[in-house]
């Protein structure tokens, strides 16, 4: 379909066929992975899936060190004809090597520290800790992106995630214990790698030809710490509560809060691909139409608003309905902390579409600031709140610690007040459609 509109080779042709095959990847990991998620989570019981839930959130939170933040500064340099291209595989492997060597280390490191007196628990994260230094061989997805050649590593990582799934149904079909289904997940970095090498040695390229340049390295990782540290915030603010509420209480409370904040987060994709869509549109209005930009950015924040008051509405009216629907009467609190925690999506689909908008501006410093002021917020009022109101606590400290970081920071910083008015006049957005229509 794609070669009989567009020209095959052309800039868009090239594009399309991309978002194509990105499409189909990201379509089967949502529609078949929440059918098995919810499958899984059913059976398992809060209490297995708690464990579950727990173990991986653990590993996640150090993900970040994995990469450095690195991997959008690499593709950056890979577009297109790239003469040092083993120079820049070489370093970012490298890279990654000490990034693993950190992530696991302090992984390990962290969670012998806090629950070294569960021996199930500290043997599980470490595992999956260790499995998680497979990603050194993920920098070659990154010439895949920079090449735009897509489709050879979508389709293996599609036959990865299949072959993946069909083990999980036979654990689900033998009501096998959480390990199983921990080992799968350790599995796929495992076998994401090697089918990474396998397609890059098909292209003609050799990981044995990779140098490495370390002043290149140096550049990378200097200019890799505003990225780094997003990516630190943005998993604290959506892990650390889980980990806190798994340590504070019991593992059986985790899987009922941890089944209703998987379902929020499914939907984290709409706005990632609204802002996807828009990002063009708002790099070429901040520098060639600087009048129209306030304009644009309203409507982003607009679009992110009225998703996230679509999901909230949804998941208030039918939050019992859902829970009990997909994973039965084990969950029974999980239908209103999925009420409660739905509104959080309102200050995620927020953040997001700053984030971006205030890198385009070169003002990310700013939503730095608030967000590491949130999580530090956040860790404080879990620590209160999560004793006193259990599982409902760590969900008020989520939404006040957005609302109280936004109020003050705001005070002294122009760019979040901006950004606080923006949001404000996104809500009247549709009205300010209807009075020009008439």
């Amino acid at each position: 379909m794609i070669h009989k509109f567009f020209p095959e080779g052309g800039r868009l042709h090239i594009i399309l066929k991309n978002l194509y095959y990105l499409s189909v990847e990201n379509g089967l990991r949502i529609g078949l992975g929440f059918f098995i998620s919810a499958w899984m989570t059913r059976m398992l019981g809060p209490e297995q899936f708690g464990v579950l839930s727990y173990v991986i959130g653990f590993g996640l939170i150090f993900a970040p060190l994995f990469s450095l933040g690195s991997d959008d500064i690499v593709i950056s340099k890979l577009v297109g004809e790239v003469p040092n291209s083993s120079e820049v595989m070489g370093s970012s492997f490298m890279i990654k090597v000490i990034g693993s060597v950190l992530g696991s280390v302090s992984c390990i490191f962290a969670i012998w520290l806090i629950d070294g007196e569960n021996r199930l628990i500290t043997t599980l994260v470490s595992l999956y800790a260790l499995s998680m230094t497979l990603k050194i061989f993920e920098n070659t997805n990154l010439w895949f992106v920079g090449q735009e050649e897509i489709k050879e590593i979508s389709m293996a990582r599609n036959i990865v995630f299949l072959v993946l799934s069909a083990a999980r149904v036979v654990g689900l079909y033998f009501k096998w214990e959480v390990s199983w289904f921990l080992s799968i997940a350790a599995a796929e970095f495992f076998l994401v790698a090697i089918v990474s090498l396998i397609v890059y040695r098909a292209k003609g390229m050799n990981i044995f030809s990779w140098t490495i340049n370390w002043d290149l390295i140096k550049e990378i990782l200097a200019r890799s710490v505003p990225l780094f540290l997003i990516l630190v915030f943005t998993i604290l603010t959506a892990k650390i509560d889980q980990i806190m509420l798994g340590k504070m209480m019991d593992k059986y409370h985790l899987g009922q809060y941890s089944a209703a904040v998987k379902l929020i987060e499914l939907w984290n994709f709409i706005p990632m691909a609204l802002l996807s869509s828009t990002f063009p549109t708002l790099i070429d209005a901040f520098n060639n139409r600087p009048e129209a930009f306030e304009g644009h950015v309203v409507k982003v924040y607009a679009g992110c608003f009225y998703l996230a008051l679509g999901l909230i509405l949804v998941c208030f009216f039918f939050g019992d309905f859902i829970t009990g629907t997909l994973y039965g009467e084990k969950y029974g609190d999980s239908g209103h902390y999925l009420r409660l925690y739905s509104l959080s999506a309102m200050a995620s689909f927020f953040t997001m579409a700053r984030v971006k908008i205030l890198t385009i501006s070169s003002k990310i410093y700013s939503a730095l600031f608030c967000m590491g002021f949130q999580v530090l917020l956040l860790i404080l009022l879990n620590i209160y709140l999560i004793p006193k109101y259990q599982v409902s606590g760590a969900i008020y400290s989520v939404l006040a610690s957005f609302l109280i970081s936004n109020i003050l920071v705001s005070l002294f910083n122009r760019d979040i007040r901006e950004s606080l008015k923006h949001l404000s006049l996104s809500c009247l957005y549709p009205f300010k459609l209807l009075g020009a229509k008439k």
